[in-house]
């Protein structure tokens, strides 16, 4: 068994196994990694020759009101489903909190595929990070500083294109949302200042009322766990982090 960085001649093998368990066409993988130019980003397990398992390191930061980290996500892990229960996505996990570490990274983050997968993550040394408010309609009075992923220009640029939604963009970031009649519902945005995004947003195209799940700290009781973290460093995590997009 050997875990390792993936090099050019392994992306036929790493594509495949990545439409296996995913499901996503050539045509959207081509799109990802010629984005991305990632390769050097793509971790792998191999055994007798053959690669079993893939992950994918997305280079972001999260920032805070009082500093920044530089961070990783981790995107499209996978395993052989021949290859399942056997430890090795664990062991994948490890190699990438070391590759990250070796890049200066302080974190690894995460948005589990589903709510089976967040107990699983926390057996492998992540925790709850990131939480949005229920649905709810903005209103201008209640503003505050929060965390948030800042994701590079290529994540936003692939979100715009899987996206069915409408996107808008400002000097103060950027969201989805979708619009029935005069009613905008914000689906993600990437901002340190969503206020002032969403008060651009009402300027401009005069909706009767906007619904956004706002960012929320842990202990606040409607709330919605969207993603997790891990320290790779005595750094303790932001609170209040807004994770936004993720390249579903």
């Amino acid at each position: 068994m050997l875990y390792r960085l993936a090099e050019k001649e392994d992306m036929k093998a790493v594509c495949s196994l990545w439409k296996r368990v995913f499901g996503d066409s050539d045509e959207a993988l081509k799109l990802f990694f010629t984005t991305f130019d990632s390769t050097e980003n793509v971790l792998l397990c191999e055994i007798d020759g053959k690669v079993v398992s893939i992950l994918t390191l997305l280079n972001a930061k999260i920032v805070s009101p009082d500093n920044e980290y530089n961070a990783y996500c981790v995107y499209a892990a996978a395993t052989d489903e021949n290859y399942r229960k056997n430890g090795i996505m664990s062991g994948l996990l490890s190699y990438a909190c070391k590759i990250a570490k070796e890049r200066n990274a302080d974190f690894l983050f995460l948005k589990p595929a589903n709510e089976k997968l967040f107990s699983y993550y926390r057996k492998n040394g992540f925790e709850d990070a990131f939480y949005r408010a229920e649905r709810l309609e903005y209103n201008d009075k209640e503003k505050y500083n929060y965390s948030y992923v800042q994701w590079y220009e290529n994540a936003i640029s692939v979100d715009k294109v899987f996206s069915e939604l409408n996107s808008y963009e400002t000097k103060n970031g950027y969201l989805s949302f979708t619009a029935e009649g005069k009613i905008i519902t914000v689906d993600h945005f990437v901002s340190g200042n969503i206020f002032a995004l969403l008060d651009e947003l009402k300027n401009d195209l005069h909706p009767e009322k906007i619904y956004v799940n706002l960012p929320c700290k842990a202990d606040e009781i409607k709330k919605e766990a969207t993603g997790m973290i891990k320290p790779l460093t005595d750094k303790k995590p932001p609170e209040n982090i807004y994770l936004g997009i993720t390249l579903e």
